[in-house]
């Protein structure tokens, strides 16, 4: 009981002493990479940016057409089949690459955080269907006895600005923040059809990033 009263004053502290600042990136998908084999089966690829839509962008070849949109702490996308066989989606065998070209294990957003080092099945996508699902990275689920699990974000995204924190340390925020600009984030996504195995490699560049006061 002593634990959560506290927990309960600490976050009252917490909004009333702090304003917070978020980062808004521009990224957007600018190339997809997959085997000769994939290539020849499947033909020609193409990438399209969507104005004013969910989504922000597609690509698309003769086996699939993918949407995708990035979140804060997650990408997230809408895959359609569109052959007459079955995909599945080799989780184990995907990987996350972040900015700083580091290779992550993935689980897709259905997998329970308790979960997240054990073996996952594939998922299934049937012929002509379509499949929603959200992907990141397994080990930027961190724990806490006081909060419980948290996501932590794909990149730097939120600062909260104490009145007592130092102007340097919310200077270093946004220069770390900005070193990302130019570089790129990965996912690697192993799709198997009729018992082969393609690897599909979606690259996301990071245009720009801008600040914006919360509160």
């Amino acid at each position: 009981m002593r634990t959560k009263i506290l927990a309960i004053v600490l976050i009252c502290l917490f909004l009333i002493c702090c304003t917070a600042y978020r980062l808004h990136y521009d990224i957007a998908l600018v190339d997809v990479e997959r085997p000769e084999e994939a290539k020849e089966r499947y033909g020609e690829r193409k990438i399209i940016r969507l104005e004013e839509a969910y989504y922000k962008y597609a690509f698309e070849d003769e086996m699939i057409k993918i949407l995708w949109i990035i979140h804060p702490t997650h990408l997230e996308f809408l895959m359609r089949n569109k052959t007459n066989h079955s995909i599945r989606i080799l989780w184990d065998e995907g990987a996350y690459v972040d900015e700083s070209s580091i290779s992550h294990r993935i689980i897709h957003g259905k997998v329970k955080f308790d979960d997240r080092t054990k073996s996952i099945p594939p998922g299934i996508v049937v012929r002509e269907g379509i499949l929603i699902a959200e992907v990141l990275p397994a080990d930027y689920i961190t724990d806490s006895k006081l909060i419980g699990s948290r996501i932590n974000p794909l990149l730097p995204y939120e600062y909260k600005y104490f009145v007592r924190k130092k102007e340097s340390d919310f200077k270093q925020f946004l220069e770390d923040s900005a070193e990302k600009v130019g570089k790129t984030i990965q996912l690697l996504l192993p799709l198997q059809i009729e018992g082969v195995i393609h690897d599909y490699i979606f690259i996301f560049k990071i245009n720009d990033v801008e600040l914006a006061k919360e509160k």
